[in-house]
This record gives C-alpha cells, structure tokens and sequence, in this order.
C-alpha cells in the first residue's frame, strides 16, 4: 500500500471498512456505515439475535435526524435528540455485548467447517 501512495498521499478523512492496514496512514480515519449495516445485518442472522436489526433502525433514524437538521439549516441535533440517541445506542451496544458468545466459545458460523483449498491443494 505504502508503494502505491494508498491513502498515504491524501488530506483529510480516510473512510473505510476498518481494515487495520489503513490504520498505518497517517490520516484522520472514519468507519463507513454502509460496512456496519452489512455487519450488523450478518449478526443478525449468524447469531439470532434482535437487537442487530434495533442497531440499524436507530443508525438509519440518527441519519435521518442530521439530514433534518442540516435541511432546517441546523449545523448540529438538539441535545434531546443527541442523548436520545446516545442512550439508545449504549443500550444495543451493551445487549449486544451480552449476547455474544465468549472469544473461543465456538466458531462463527462462517468460520465453520473446512477451510478453502488452493488450486494446487488436492480435494480430500
């Protein structure tokens, strides 16, 4: 990445999926949204649980709240709205954590079975 000027050569806020090679630029970075709905959405399934599919209506709501906003020519949510928000959030954030099984408990679900062959591998 670093030879091909990947990031390394740009201004201002770096938004991406997370991976943590981007973290080696020395740029502000930023979480895309589009990645955590997908995500969210694969817990959901993967783990059956509800509270995923809550974690998406409540990011699609903040959105719409700052797209309000931003309408109605505010450059910023009233702090009802932010700490609606805010306390909605940390209320998921910690369902969630509670749902999830321990690291080892067991594999994720994608992760199960056997692992992908090379073309050169021979098939069991």
């Amino acid at each position: 990445m670093k030879d091909l000027g990947v990031i390394s050569k740009m201004s201002g806020i770096a938004v991406h999926d997370g991976w943590r090679p981007y973290r080696r630029c020395d740029v502000v970075h930023s979480l895309c949204n589009a990645h955590h709905l997908r995500e969210l959405e694969g817990i959901g399934v993967a783990f059956d649980q509800s509270w995923p599919k809550e974690m998406i209506a409540l990011l699609l709501e903040a959105k719409h709240s700052v797209e309000t906003s931003e309408d109605a020519g505010c450059d910023r949510l009233e702090e009802t709205t932010l700490h609606s928000i805010r306390v909605r959030y940390g209320m998921l954030i910690q369902e969630g954590m509670g749902g999830q099984p321990c690291s080892g408990d067991r594999q994720a679900p994608w992760r199960q079975g056997d692992r992908r062959q090379s073309a050169q591998a021979p098939r069991r």
